[in-house]
């Protein structure tokens, strides 16, 4: 976890997310896509940062409850968000869980550095926005609202937002931001298997790890 890295260890974590700004920031000012980073190639040892322990499993074969619907699937029918298109099934995913008997905590905070990765890919410029983001205002809603992790601590759903606040944190260890989790009560394989057998169902298009979707759109009403 993070106190147990050393404040240098801290500040590298830091400096390597300032370094994935400035890179998307200086590509996207010249009209190019910012090149593919994985962020799971930077660790500080001791500690899970940011994907030691994570279960191998590529982003694209994690489950989506927020993404581009498949034409004719039940998602097709939901309302588009009006900034990218996507739909939102976060509350047919509740839904599905209770039918079950699975449990889901109501949100709750944690420190983000306890919890655990479970894909290998973490698109870089996607952290590099949001911590951004995070850098700018960190009370964003779109950023901390909650992410789903199961009863052993991995992350399910919410990768890149948990990166964007641990960087956050190793920067600002005076003013943390905490982790706002829903905890499954299931342990994290079974649940990718039941999540992904939900969003295949529902008709949720998979996100490969690809880089030029780093920093969150507005929301209508912060455009001008």
């Amino acid at each position: 976890t993070l106190d147990q890295a050393t404040p240098i260890e801290r500040q590298q974590v830091a400096t390597k997310i300032d370094d994935l700004v400035a890179m998307t920031d200086k590509a996207k000012a010249n009209g190019e896509k910012p090149e593919f980073f994985n962020l799971c190639d930077v660790s500080v040892p001791g500690t899970n940062l940011y994907c030691d322990g994570n279960l191998g499993i590529d982003r694209n074969d994690m489950p989506q409850f927020k993404g581009d619907a498949r034409p004719g699937s039940p998602a097709d029918k939901l309302p588009r968000d009006p900034r990218n298109g996507e739909v939102d099934t976060e509350e047919f995913f509740k839904e599905m869980l209770n039918k079950e008997g699975i449990k889901v905590s109501e949100p709750q905070a944690v420190p983000p550095d306890r919890l655990k990765a479970t894909q290998k890919n973490l698109v870089g410029d996607k952290v590099a926005g949001m911590y951004k983001g995070l850098e700018e205002n960190p009370n964003d809603p779109n950023l901390t609202a909650p992410i789903y992790v199961s009863n052993d601590g991995y992350v399910l759903d919410g990768h890149h937002r948990w990166a964007a606040i641990v960087a956050y944190n190793a920067k600002n260890p005076d003013k943390p931001i905490a982790m706002n989790v829903r905890v499954i009560d299931e342990p994290i394989k079974p649940l990718v298997k039941r999540s992904n057998e939900f969003a295949d169902h529902i008709g949720i298009e998979k996100k490969a790890a690809k880089a030029g979707q780093g920093v969150p759109q507005q929301s209508p009403e912060k455009k001008k």
